[in-house]
């Protein structure tokens, strides 16, 4: 009920057709690989692509997220392992560091370049004491933090 679709420029919707909460659109685009942006949420349950010759096309799905962030960790409370999903939009260094409450870093999940993308991170924390962490996520202007908490 809430979404939107972008055609490209080289192409355009040529019928679409909605029952109850399933939407069926028929998209063309001869110039481009590139068929349409989106924003919203929705599930694409099936997705048929040809040619006018009738051949069968490979389909890529490539889902951009639209901000920097971190989803909530899973579990948490957590024993001895969580995770957490990094959300890029733009390509960049990103560094994703746990810290403990005196600011110490205790764990370096990651540090390096990115594509944008999301992508999952799991902390291991078995060598580390029962207690309350922050897990921060830096890229260039961007920061993002939740605590963790680890119970053993």
């Amino acid at each position: 009920a809430d979404f939107e679709i972008n055609v490209t420029e080289a192409g355009f919707i040529a019928k679409a057709h909605t029952v109850g909460t399933t939407t069926k659109v028929v998209v063309i685009n001869n110039e481009t690989n590139e068929l349409f942006t989106s924003v919203g949420e929705f599930e694409i349950t099936e997705i048929i692509a040809g040619t006018a010759n009738g051949e069968a096309l490979l389909v890529d799905i490539n889902v951009t997220p639209r901000e920097f962030g971190l989803s909530k960790a899973y579990p948490n409370p957590f024993n001895p392992t969580t995770s957490v999903e990094l959300s890029m939009p733009n390509d960049g260094f990103v560094s994703l560091k746990i810290y403990n409450l005196m600011g110490q870093v205790v764990a370096n999940l990651y540090e390096g370049h990115l594509n944008a993308d999301s992508y999952n991170f799991t902390w291991d924390a078995s060598n580390t004491a029962s207690g309350l962490y922050m897990i921060k996520a830096e890229t260039s202007g961007s920061i993002a933090t939740q605590k963790l908490m680890l119970l053993k």
